[in-house]
């Protein structure tokens, strides 16, 4: 039944189900990147087109980027100090003596993409401390052309250093509608490059700059320590920003960037980083490696490609999570994330959600929370509604096993500045529905259930 359904719509299918559906950002970008990733000179990431190359290979030796991780983002310091008249930036011959565009296909023959830092300023912030790198300022559009139009660069970064007040007022905007005009001329999709917004000091959420983006940082430079990202947390969460992150927008998905993971950087403990990225996954926040992959360790690489934590990050419905329990006295948080009702590779459907209990004491607590308390907040509806008289299937992420059916409530014991992540799920009662109840593009792109399908 299903061969016949496919084939009296073959004609159709591709309009309906073509992979070109899916737009750049609509998921957390996952990547690496040279900030925290390489050793730095002068302060500055000692970038160069080797040590790229070498990182490139290590991503997939490594299995990063099949676990997702497809971004290699070049940060400060590989520009020029010099230009030519009407050519768009190069890089800086000495580190990259075969040129960026080389790099960029490089990376496009091991199916990564090449991510670029940039400023509409006269200098990069590298260029500004001294080292004269160049900024785009008077140059934006044919910088762009040649970046974006000819490298192919996937993932821009604008830090608008070295800006006056003035231009910081649009230069969100101008940077994006540069890119438009870059991918217009090559004949190629405006949500092809995922947009950063980097500079947090100027909360482009304020003044609805943010809509020219997809990502957008919500902190300083956050340190590799537990105290620190969590308090770097707190304060955005003050803010209230996350709340605009999530699916839609003019450009595509938008995400809060809380800063580069450095996990296995050896700042924190093996339980401190898997709370950090238990959290980030949460957050619904990007995720950039921020330590050398050439060297990293069997545990670090083992918390960043865990797929039972990269599925929460990467939930298709791209709801952010928040926070439903904050005890300041006991310092111990519970955050709540809804997920999509089927995950992928799954074909029941289920009430979902992530739930992290974090403790962020010095001392093993027990930690529990109430069902009612887990519907409360956006995208929960559903969640709540369903979950009211039934009983809840917990799953520890971390240790990979189903923990047992809790009515009501869950309690656990949680180790000293550590987190359970767990996700819950409700089952939902098996429905039987005649074929026309199916929608077109669950017939045409055979996405639909078996148990759905009930033909008379």
């Amino acid at each position: 039944m299903r061969a016949w359904l496919t084939v009296l719509f073959a004609l159709t299918f591709v309009i309906f189900c073509s992979s070109d559906e899916t737009r750049t950002a609509d998921r957390p970008p996952l990547g690496w990147s040279s900030w925290y990733g390489l050793g730095k000179e002068d302060g500055w990431p000692q970038t160069n087109e080797k040590t790229i190359k070498e990182i490139a290979g290590a991503m997939v030796a490594t299995g990063l980027r099949d676990a997702g991780y497809t971004i290699l983002h070049v940060d400060d310091s590989w520009q020029s100090t010099t230009r030519e008249a009407g050519k768009g930036l190069q890089a800086d011959q000495a580190k990259f003596p075969h040129g960026m565009k080389d790099v960029a296909d490089f990376l496009r023959a091991l199916n990564l993409t090449l991510g670029l830092y940039t400023t509409p300023g006269h200098f990069s912030c590298a260029g500004e401390a001294g080292s004269g790198q160049l900024g785009s300022y008077g140059h934006l559009q044919e910088d762009i052309d040649l970046w974006v139009g000819e490298w192919g660069v996937g993932y821009l970064k604008n830090c608008i250093c070295n800006t006056t007040t003035s231009m910081r007022r649009t230069a969100y905007a101008d940077v994006r509608r540069a890119i438009d005009r870059a991918l217009t001329r090559r004949s190629k999709r405006k949500d092809s490059v995922i947009y950063e917004c980097s500079n947090y000091m100027d909360a482009p959420w304020r003044n609805g700059q943010h809509e020219y983006c997809n990502v957008w940082r919500v902190s300083n430079d956050v340190p590799d320590n537990f105290d620190g990202w969590n308090k770097a947390v707190d304060a955005v969460m003050k803010n209230d920003v996350n709340r605009l992150a999530g699916l839609g927008g003019s450009y595509g998905a938008r995400w809060s960037s809380f800063d580069f993971l450095q996990i296995g950087s050896k700042g924190q403990t093996l339980s401190e980083y898997r709370a950090q990225m238990s959290l980030w996954s949460i957050l619904a926040a990007p995720i950039f490696i921020g330590v050398d992959v050439r060297t990293i360790s069997k545990e670090a690489l083992e918390i960043y490609t865990n797929p039972e934590v990269l599925a929460i990050s990467q939930d298709r419905d791209g709801i952010p999570g928040f926070r439903i329990s904050r005890d300041v006295k006991s310092n111990l948080d519970v955050w709540v994330r809804p997920l999509s009702e089927r995950a992928d590779g799954e074909k029941l459907h289920y009430r979902r959600a992530a739930l992290l209990l974090l403790n962020r004491s010095g001392k093993r607590r027990t930690m529990g929370v109430k069902w009612s308390q887990v519907a409360k907040g956006k995208g929960m509806e559903s969640w709540r509604r369903r979950s009211k008289d039934s009983v809840v299937l917990v799953r520890d992420v971390w240790r990979k096993r189903d923990l047992g059916m809790f009515a009501k409530d869950f309690e656990i014991e949680v180790d000293p500045h550590a987190g359970v992540m767990l996700v819950l799920r409700v089952e939902l009662k098996e429905t039987s529905q005649p074929c026309v109840g199916l929608t077109m593009q669950e017939i045409l792109c055979n996405t639909f259930d078996d148990q759905r399908l009930n033909l008379q």
